[in-house]
């Protein structure tokens, strides 16, 4: 039996599908609106299970005493153990040397019109050779 969605995730969608870094993490799908939703759909469901499991967001005041040294680590564990990929998004250009020592690469920046700021995609492919749901 299939899980059901979080009741936030339509809405998430609804609210997030225009914006440019929800558009470029969803570009496999760029040509079946269907699809791209329903990636997103899944992408915010696991987002909203996975926030709510580990109960813990980083926040930039607290990235001044170390709160992604000890956050990340098993968070990036448990995903290459997954053979899942992750991205980040920062709004600060002295983090990202961090970020790269983790294994992730900048994928792009984007102007935060809200914030007027601008923030980075930022990829890590998982270290885990052969995932468990691909062949060999």
């Amino acid at each position: 039996m299939v899980p059901s969605l979080h009741p936030a995730s339509a809405s998430a969608v609804a609210a997030l599908e225009q914006d440019p870094f929800y558009r470029k993490i969803s570009e496999a799908f760029a040509r079946n609106e269907v699809r791209r939703r329903t990636a997103l759909a899944d992408y915010f469901d696991y987002s909203i299970r996975q926030g709510t499991r580990i109960g813990k967001v980083v926040h930039l005041d607290e990235a001044r005493i170390g709160v992604a040294v000890w956050l990340l680590p098993p968070t990036l564990a448990e995903a290459d153990a997954a053979g899942a990929p992750c991205y980040l998004e920062t709004f600060g250009s002295r983090s990202m040397k961090f970020y790269e020592r983790l294994g992730f690469v900048a994928r792009e920046t984007f102007a935060e019109p809200t914030a007027q700021a601008s923030y980075t995609l930022m990829i890590r492919t998982s270290r885990e050779a052969h995932p468990p749901w691909r062949s060999t």
